[in-house]
């Protein structure tokens, strides 16, 4: 990606296979896969279409629940690396075994140091790959301002899995 904030176009792609125990004697060892991708295409000189794809999947039933998926918040507010972003939901929650979740959004720039993006996202999950679940949807506007220590982010959310709209804030750089 040509910014780590605020790219113009890009790809960012990480996939990680894991082996994962609860350290019990009993405890069989469980495979997961991750994958997270991000896509940023320019559409003009200040418009950016946003393409993200999320996926973890677990393929042991006997899975520890400590391990478990965990969707929710902003990418800056991704504790660990099995927590995968979803605007419209609140920071944490956990999925079921399969969780695939795909983003589109489009960004436009406002000023120099201003954006504001437009963004929608799907989640599909299902213990059972043979039988589809519902898919939980979210959308959001995003206000953002690139300053002298970081990037200044705020997010109003809703998905119609939730009763309330999220909000999200941070200012400062992330990791």
């Amino acid at each position: 990606m040509d910014d780590f904030y605020f790219p113009r176009k890009g790809t960012n792609l990480y996939a990680e296979f894991s082996l994962v125990s609860d350290l019990k004697p009993t405890s069989k060892i469980s495979p997961v896969l991750l994958f997270k991708m991000h896509n940023v295409l320019p559409v003009s000189k200040s418009t950016s279409l946003l393409l993200d794809l999320y996926g973890r999947t677990l393929y042991n039933s006997d899975f520890p629940t400590t391990k478990m998926t965990l969707v929710g918040g902003e990418p800056y507010s991704q504790y660990f690396n099995y927590h995968l972003p979803f605007v419209g939901l609140s920071a944490v929650n956990i999925t079921e075994r399969f969780v695939y979740i795909g983003l589109i959004g489009l960004r436009a720039k406002i000023t120099d140091s201003q954006y504001v993006s437009l963004l929608l996202n799907g989640l599909w999950q299902t213990n059972d790959m043979a039988v589809a679940k519902d898919m939980i949807f979210g959308t959001g506007i995003k206000y953002s301002m690139k300053t002298l220590f970081g990037p200044l982010d705020m997010t109003l959310g809703y998905s119609g899995s939730t009763e309330k709209p999220t909000f999200s804030a941070n200012f400062g750089y992330w990791f």
